[in-house]
């Protein structure tokens, strides 16, 4: 690589992108600045459905991701979190962009050990360290796959 400087070719790392739906913004910033130094991710940010409603079609070239907390609020003008919103969102998500892949994200490790009983088919991992890289990696691998169809097409 010192050499390819040299010579004036910097190689450019690939860059990925996912969708985070959150509304504890102070975690999403700590996530998103070891996404964006450590594996080159660029989190993106909505704390609502209606906003990711607003967003995906925006976005939805450039993400290979969207990682969806547990309980999050329905409308921007919630003051608390709705409990109905996994469901409401899986299933708008499943019915307009079923090939965008999905990763359940949580803290709560009571959620976590519920949801894991009735959700089988979604990606589920909390917000423990561990489960954060695993998190990359998945990011990583979704958006060398969607990269691959998007050539195919």
């Amino acid at each position: 690589m010192v050499q390819d400087i040299m010579e004036g070719k910097m190689r450019k790392r690939k860059k990925y992108h996912a969708l985070v739906v959150d509304d504890d913004i102070d975690f999403i910033e700590i996530l998103a600045l070891h996404a964006r130094e450590k594996h080159n991710i660029e989190l993106l940010n909505v704390t609502n459905f209606e906003d990711m409603k607003l967003r995906i079609p925006d976005l939805i070239n450039r993400i290979s991701s969207i990682i969806l907390d547990v309980r999050c609020m329905i409308t921007a003008d919630q003051e608390k979190e709705h409990e109905n919103f996994l469901n409401t969102a899986l299933g708008f998500l499943k019915q307009e962009y079923p090939d965008l892949p999905r990763i359940i994200f949580t803290g709560d490790s009571g959620l976590f050990s519920d949801i894991s009983r009735f959700i089988k088919d979604e990606i589920l991992l909390t917000k423990n360290t561990e489960d954060r890289d695993k998190l990359f990696g998945i990011i990583i691998k979704n958006g060398n796959d969607i990269n691959t169809i998007r050539l195919r097409h």
